[in-house]
Parts: C-alpha cells; structure tokens; sequence
C-alpha cells in the first residue's frame, strides 16, 4: 500500500490508484495521513475542513466522508486501516508506505553525509 500526499493525494494498492472519492473525501484522507497513526479527533477534522466556518451539518459530513473512505479501502482489501479510537479516527500507515515520511527520512538522511551522498539521497 501506498499513500500519497507530496502532489495529488493518493492512496494506491498493487499499482492502482484506490478511488478516494469527492474533494472533501480526499481532503479528510490528507488530513488523516498529515496525522498517520495519531488519532485525530472530529473537531479537528471540522477545523482542517472549514475553519471557522463549519456548516451546521459538518460533524456529519465527516462521518460520511470517513464512512466512504472506510468503504473503499475494505473494497482495495485494506481491512482496517481506518479505525475509530482514541477520541477520534486513526489511519494507521507503516513507516515507508507514506510519500512524506519517505522523504523526510531522506532528508535526515542527506543531513549526515557528504554532499555527494546527500545530493543521491535528495
């Protein structure tokens, strides 16, 4: 599995792109996966999504937007990557499958070596 958010946010499994769904869909999976691994609550979901500004309607359109998500990864056969708990939803994301933690790990990475090396990892 594979997750993306450095460009076009994407989740990709076997080499095919997992449909995500509307703009809002893929804005809840950015935001998921900007926390991977770290419960983040509804409130904060609300926030990422409106601002100051959330619709009278919003704690349900993210109940939708989750139950969407949970549906198409259960149909890319991801089981249970989405999960509720700890106060809020959870995308739980191992360390080299995420585009941002990759690239993160590079940069550390180039921080420690000889500008040859660093300009390869980079």
């Amino acid at each position: 599995m594979k997750w993306r958010v450095l460009g076009p946010v994407e989740a990709i499994a076997d080499d095919r792109p997992i449909p995500v769904g509307r703009p809002q869909h893929r804005a809840v999976l950015a935001f998921l996966l900007l926390n991977a691994n770290r419960a983040v609550s509804v409130e904060q979901l609300i926030e990422a999504l409106w601002g100051g500004a959330a619709p009278s309607t919003a704690r349900t359109q993210v109940h939708g937007c989750v139950s969407r998500l949970r549906h198409n990864l259960r149909a890319a056969g991801l089981g249970e990557a989405l999960v509720r708990g700890g106060g809020g939803y959870r995308l739980d994301v191992a360390g080299g499958d995420l585009d941002l933690a990759v690239f993160a790990d590079l940069v550390a990475r180039a921080r420690e070596v000889n500008p040859v090396e660093a300009a390869g990892l980079l």
